[in-house]
């Protein structure tokens, strides 16, 4: 088995399209690796982000390395 049979990932806008169409229940992630405390500004772009993919039926995964 590879990745491949199990998801991907969407680069451009025609693939994202393509992923909604064929996917009943799309997921998606987001991660990043903190280097010292998060700014305001990143807590308030990622709040964003999440609250308008959820809204739009996805399930929102979200990676912290700490």
């Amino acid at each position: 088995m590879s990745v491949a049979d199990h998801g991907g990932e969407c680069i451009n806008t025609q693939e994202l399209y393509k992923l909604l169409q064929n996917t009943q229940n799309p997921t998606c992630y987001d991660g990043f690796e903190p280097s010292g405390r998060m700014h305001i500004a990143q807590d308030l772009m990622k709040l964003n982000i999440v609250n308008k993919l959820t809204i739009a039926g996805f399930t929102y995964i979200f990676w912290i390395a700490d």
